[in-house]
């Protein structure tokens, strides 16, 4: 089981290695591991600079972050207000250059937003592929009828009436 101590509770069990208490009476009365307490005694302990360096090392840590976010505005020309599909397609076109983490978390895109829009957004929707389908059969009808403006209702009635047709013939 993983435990998480804070902050000042480290810099406490590093401050009583540090006034000569024994390694081993610190672990006991804490409950925790040698390694731990070594551990921290070599991550909050001063070096000859006077900097820590787990400070040292979260400040860099975030210099890095920040320069990322800072190349990332420069280079998809969109911010975190403009529209969401503009942001999905600043995501898709500097993929190879950036972490999709890192993308996402720039431009306030929710992850599963963008791996929705990705691999389960359909190319076309249900209308566009209707639409389609109903194109042919509406030229069809519309030049038996010598009226170029049949409705799509009507087309679509036609083309259930050819479907079940169509179907009623092939099962007999």
């Amino acid at each position: 089981m993983v435990k998480r101590y804070t902050e000042e509770f480290k810099r406490m069990i590093v401050e009583q290695y540090k006034f000569g208490n024994s390694v081993k009476e610190i672990c006991t009365q804490h409950n925790i591991a040698r390694s731990t307490v070594f551990l921290w005694v070599k991550q909050y302990t001063s070096d000859e600079a006077g900097q820590i360096p787990r400070e040292h090392y979260l400040m860099q840590k975030e210099l890095e972050r920040l320069r990322i976010e800072n190349q990332i505005f420069k280079i998809c020309g969109c911010a975190p207000a403009s529209p969401l599909p503009d942001r999905l397609a600043a995501i898709d076109a500097h993929q190879k250059e950036f972490s999709l983490h890192a993308l996402c978390r720039v431009l306030q895109v929710n992850r599963a937003t963008y791996y929705y829009h990705a691999l389960r957004a359909p190319k076309q929707t249900q209308l566009q592929i209707e639409d389609t389908a109903l194109k042919p059969l509406v030229k069809k009808y519309s030049k038996k009828a010598k009226d170029a403006s049949v409705p799509a209702r009507f087309a679509q009635s036609f083309y259930r009436r050819d479907m079940s047709s169509a179907n009623a013939g092939s099962c007999g």
